[in-house]
């Protein structure tokens, strides 16, 4: 199988959604699958690395120039972050690490799209299904981002706040209305019935289908 090594949003975001995952099937949904990957976060040995070489140059500034207060005072901090990021059991997860759930709850057809940078616009589409066909609906930007904690950021980012920001996300999710159909529209050169002229007349395509395929 694939390793990836993710950032720590990446490789929230998918344990994030394998949560949602998780309560979407015990509410009695569907969830589409996605190719899995081992996943490890990259930023653990990072974090790793840069505080070993701060304890080096802190200590060996002691060891020139004495102690004082102040690096004392660093040193312990960077020590502590130092065992805390040595005891976060970075052991791979086995995880699909798209951006996205696509489900079915309800006889109700969801996708829900996360960008890869959190700042930017999360995408909603939502619409009904009928004999196994959902209507291609227009995306809708979903403003609402109080569960995207602090910790989403950092790699000790904690099982409570991942299924806490689960449960937000299929309470909003569900509770958001059917997204608009996309009608396509044309103009059209229609002939006149009592002159020799012509008019506009705009026509509405057909409501597109698509099967559903999961």
């Amino acid at each position: 199988m694939e390793k990836r090594y993710l950032k720590n949003w990446d490789y929230n975001c998918a344990r994030l959604l394998d949560a949602l995952k998780g309560i979407i099937e015990n509410a009695g949904g569907r969830v589409k699958e996605f190719p899995k990957y081992e996943i490890v976060n990259r930023t653990v040995d990072q974090v790793i690395a840069e505080l070993k070489e701060k304890i080096e140059n802190m200590e060996r500034a002691n060891m020139q120039y004495g102690v004082n207060d102040a690096r004392e005072k660093a040193l312990k901090e960077y020590r502590e972050k130092l065992e805390e990021a040595q005891s976060f059991d970075n052991t791979p997860l086995i995880l699909p690490i798209y951006h996205q759930i696509t489900f079915i709850l309800d006889n109700v057809y969801y996708e829900y799209v996360l960008d890869d940078n959190p700042f930017f616009d999360f995408i909603l589409w939502k619409t009904p299904i009928s004999n196994n066909e959902r209507c291609v609906c227009l995306g809708e930007i979903i403003d609402d981002k109080n569960w995207l904690f602090d910790s989403f950021f950092r790699f000790s980012c904690h099982d409570d706040d991942i299924k806490e920001a689960a449960n937000m996300i299929f309470n909003l999710l569900v509770k958001h209305p059917l997204c608009k159909v996309d009608r396509e529209q044309t103009r059209k050169r229609v002939p006149n019935i009592y002159n020799g002229s012509w008019h506009w007349e705009v026509i509405t395509k057909p409501v597109q289908k698509r099967k559903i395929d999961f």
